[in-house]
């Protein structure tokens, strides 16, 4: 079971105003170079080996989470909910997350429930924090970007920028800062090295 800390709280309150799409860095300049966040059909890269459970690849569409529909009660108390999001949403050293509002978006993101009808059981988020969008979105359409990061599955910190796109100044910033942080964090709580570094995905690495 993960521990909810005072961080976890304040994210999920800062993150409950649209859905989410969760992406690396490496992956997020691709999306701003094709200026679209593509459908995964099999074969684009994935973030993680557990993007291809999502029920947005059997319906052709785009994963997102959503905050802001279920109960934040149920999001930050329940044992297996906290355990389940932040097992999926942590699985790199800085996690991109691209914010839309739904009523900007051409079409709706269909529900865990009427997904469920269609295809059954599954998927890898409960109490429908994934919603799926049918097809693929406009990096224009987006109005926030929260980069998060992650510290063996601590939120360690996170920063919001507002607007549709994040420059590589941005990026790169974010990657240096985050890798010394995690370093701390290492340091701290004594649990070895971690898997990846952000060396190889700096635009203009030192």
């Amino acid at each position: 079971m993960c521990a909810i800390t005072e961080t976890d709280r304040r994210f999920v309150a800062d993150v409950r105003d649209g859905i989410y799409h969760a992406t690396s860095i490496d992956n997020y300049r691709q999306i701003r170079e094709c200026g679209k966040i593509k459908h995964n059909d099999g074969t684009l890269s994935s973030t993680t080996d557990t993007s291809k459970l999502s029920k947005a690849v059997e319906i052709g569409g785009i994963s997102f989470f959503d905050f802001e529909t279920p109960d934040e009660s149920i999001i930050l108390n329940h044992s297996d909910g906290i355990y389940k999001w932040k097992h999926v949403l942590l699985c790199r050293p800085t996690i991109v997350m691209i914010g839309f509002k739904r009523e900007a978006l051409p079409l709706q993101p269909r529900c865990h429930d009427e997904l469920e009808q269609q295809l059954g059981c599954g998927g890898i988020l409960p109490y429908g924090l994934e919603v799926c969008y049918p097809g693929d979105v406009e990096l224009a359409l987006a109005f926030k970007h929260v980069l998060i990061c992650n510290g063996n599955f601590s939120i360690l910190d996170y920063e919001i920028h507002s607007g549709d796109t994040l420059t590589d100044t941005i990026l790169d910033a974010v990657a240096i800062k985050h890798e010394r942080l995690i370093a701390v964090h290492l340091r701290k709580t004594g649990r070895g090295k971690y898997l990846s570094s952000h060396r190889h995905i700096l635009k203009n690495a030192p």
